[in-house]
């Protein structure tokens, strides 16, 4: 990456796939857990594409998916159509991100096969500074 202003200390990250996280549950998957699996994916994001694309780069099999608006507000028809979309593509689980899932908590969702994806943020470049950061 070029930088317009080089003696201001620079830290890039990005955000990557960390595990999956079963509800309610809880019950932590590993990624690898992905592979092969059939999941209907679901999400209500600004950029539902790069979901899509970090399911496709964990090798699930994506047999369906619904895209709802950013900050879509979910309700029980919505989870009743999700699952009836889960079941009619064969799909093993229904996938989410975790921004959504955090919306799903005031339902009943004890009758899903419902997962999500856990986000971390990993530093790239600029350990330096956040090590000097650090030490102040």
């Amino acid at each position: 990456m070029k930088r317009r202003f080089s003696d201001i200390p620079f830290i890039e990250t990005r955000h990557a796939p960390s595990h999956l996280v079963s509800l309610p549950s809880l019950k932590w998957q590993p990624l690898k857990w992905l592979n092969d699996k059939r999941v209907f994916i679901f999400s209500g994001i600004g950029n539902p594409a790069a979901f899509r694309r970090t399911v496709e780069d964990l090798k699930a099999q994506i047999s369906g998916e619904i895209q709802f608006s950013d900050h879509h507000h979910y309700s029980e028809a919505d989870l009743t159509r999700l699952e009836q979309q889960r079941h009619n593509s064969d799909a093993d689980i229904l996938l989410t991100t975790e921004k959504d899932a955090m919306r799903l908590r005031q339902f009943p969702i004890d009758h899903l096969s419902l997962h999500y994806l856990r986000i971390k943020l990993e530093l790239i470049d600029g350990t330096p500074h956040i090590q000097r950061l650090l030490k102040v």
